[in-house]
Order: C-alpha cells, then structure tokens, then sequence
C-alpha cells in the first residue's frame, strides 16, 4: 500500500456500490492477518489519474478496490487510534507514534 503514503486524495465515483462489507469479512480479513501461516492478498487496487491544479496533491478516481481501500483504511485508522490512546500504557515514546502517524 505504497501509494497511502504518499500526499493524494482519493475519489470515490457516484457510480460505486455503497459499502458492504459485514461481520463476517471483516472477521475473515482479521483472521487472515493475524494467521502466522498464512499471507493475505487483497486484490488489485484501480485508479484514474485525474488533473490536478499545480501545487495541489495529486488526484485518483477510484474504478476498482472501493471495497478493499476503504475497508484498509478503517483498518489502519483503528490501529492509530487504539495505539495513540494507549502509548502510555504500552510505553511508546514520540518517535514511535510519529513513525504511526507517518
């Protein structure tokens, strides 16, 4: 997921399908993570270059992977949060929650 790291905004065209993803891929996405066994393949991620206006950030449509990028990005989301809320309990120091942040 090289392409979060970097500065850009992401659009969502009309045209996707609304978000549904339930208990059970979320749960299925989660086992497969935590697996030691076994690695997890998401699928290809599709996007339009759109034009941006210079000095802008870059700018994406996206065609294919709505379901995966946002599913992903949640994901991401609720590990900052929990780490963040938490760095005093598990003893993480700026650096690393600048490393999270990042």
């Amino acid at each position: 997921m090289l392409f979060l790291a970097t500065p850009s905004y992401y659009d969502i065209p009309f045209f996707q399908r609304a978000y549904v993803w339930d208990d059970d891929n979320w749960s299925e996405l989660l086992s497969n993570l935590t697996s030691r066994n076994q690695n997890h393949f998401l699928g290809s991620i599709i996007l339009k270059n759109e034009l941006a206006t210079s000095g802008n950030v870059s700018r994406f449509s996206v065609i294919d992977g709505q379901q995966r990028l946002t599913t992903v990005s949640v994901l991401l989301r609720a590990c900052y949060d929990h780490i963040v809320k938490n760095a005093e309990k598990y003893g993480y120091d700026e650096d690393i929650l600048k490393t999270c942040q990042n």
